[in-house]
């Protein structure tokens, strides 16, 4: 039941993946999906909101164009780590990239950056990459 489980979880955020590749048929403008995976580990520690703060800070001058979408995947719970194995998997990196990479991990358009100094470091540049690569 559990497998049944992790390949539906695994089908949902490859649809949400190819979608995200589809332009949107009502405005003609594209989300651009981020896939971050965080250490959830800790109840008190508020990883998503710092990650927010960051995308609104880098990313501010160019998110009404070019908006963007984030998918968060708690690398501790049950079900982030099953979405991190197919996902990761998916991307050939194997299986065990969730268990190996430093956390958080952020994913734009299939490359992959790992830690908060490169994310922070890569986030602008591989965003308007997949901007690029995903307009009309």
């Amino acid at each position: 039941m559990l497998k049944v489980i992790t390949h539906i979880c695994f089908a949902l955020v490859m649809l949400v993946f190819l979608v995200s590749c589809v332009e949107a048929p009502s405005e003609n403008v594209q989300l651009i999906e981020l896939h971050y995976f965080y250490d959830g580990l800790c109840s008190s520690c508020n990883h998503l909101s710092l990650f927010h703060d960051l995308l609104s800070e880098v990313l501010a001058d160019v998110r009404q164009e070019h908006p963007y979408t984030v998918v968060a995947h708690n690398a501790f719970s049950t079900a982030g780590r099953s979405v991190g194995k197919d996902f990761f998997s998916y991307l050939g990196l194997g299986e065990d990239f969730l268990h190996t990479a430093p956390l958080p991990i952020l994913v734009i358009n299939g490359e992959v950056f790992y830690g908060n100094e490169a994310i922070r470091s890569n986030l602008r540049s591989a965003y308007l990459i997949a901007v690029e690569k995903n307009s009309p």
